[in-house]
């Protein structure tokens, strides 16, 4: 395998060829990196790194493609997301960092906290007000409607965004799924009675008397 210097290398040389008109053998110069990188983490951080400095996203993508077929256990899911924000692609940056949450449930906060800094916060607004984020957590959720950490993730997303209707929806729904004890709807009913959405606290707390007295099945 080349050393850590000639993969930079060879991106430079794509450079000059760029510079020179050349643009066949640029091309030769960035796929010949890739073709021999040595795909172990120290390379593949080194050899990114030198494209998105270039502001060669794609071959970055594909620098942490070929990282993940040599090694599952680390799929670069933050890695191609941050590739992805610079190129103001936020569609395929939340998909990275919700494959990251299914890849690992633990990782809800991680990826809470790097969604809220990729996207913006804004309290007053709704926190992570961002349609395209709730948009695909509803698509996966519908696909997967089992998968608890998904729906999670919503009802966050939910709350925040002061949607207590369709958090009421998703706290109902993963309450009936899990045959919990209805605790998720009465720290629900507490926010809602906190926002003075005093008609959706106390359906809140119907349900939760409806389902302790067994008029709920």
């Amino acid at each position: 395998f080349p050393s850590h210097d000639s993969m930079q290398w060879y991106v430079n040389l794509g450079k000059i060829y760029k510079l020179s008109g050349d643009p066949k053998k640029e091309k030769e110069a960035y796929e010949k990196a890739v073709k021999e990188l040595n795909p172990v983490q120290p390379d593949i951080e080194i050899l990114a790194t030198a494209f998105k400095q270039e502001k060669l996203f794609d071959y970055a993508i594909v620098v942490y493609n070929k990282g993940r077929r040599a090694n599952p256990d680390y799929p670069y899911f933050y890695e191609r997301a941050e590739v992805y924000k610079e190129k103001n692609d936020f569609q395929s940056m939340i998909n990275e960092y919700l494959d990251a949450l299914e890849f690992k449930n633990s990782e809800l906060q991680t990826v809470q906290m790097q969604l809220q800094n990729s996207l913006g916060y804004d309290d007053e607004k709704g926190g992570i007000n961002n349609p395209l984020l709730r948009k695909e957590l509803q698509r996966r959720i519908q696909k997967q409607p089992d998968n608890q950490i998904l729906a999670e993730f919503l009802i966050f997303i939910l709350k925040q965004q002061r949607d207590f209707e369709g958090a009421f929806i998703q706290c109902r729904s993963l309450d009936k799924r899990l045959r919990e004890d209805g605790q998720r709807l009465i720290d629900l009913a507490r926010i809602c009675k906190s926002n003075m959405q005093y008609d959706l606290a106390t359906r809140c707390y119907q349900y939760v008397i409806d389902k302790n007295s067994g008029h709920l099945s």
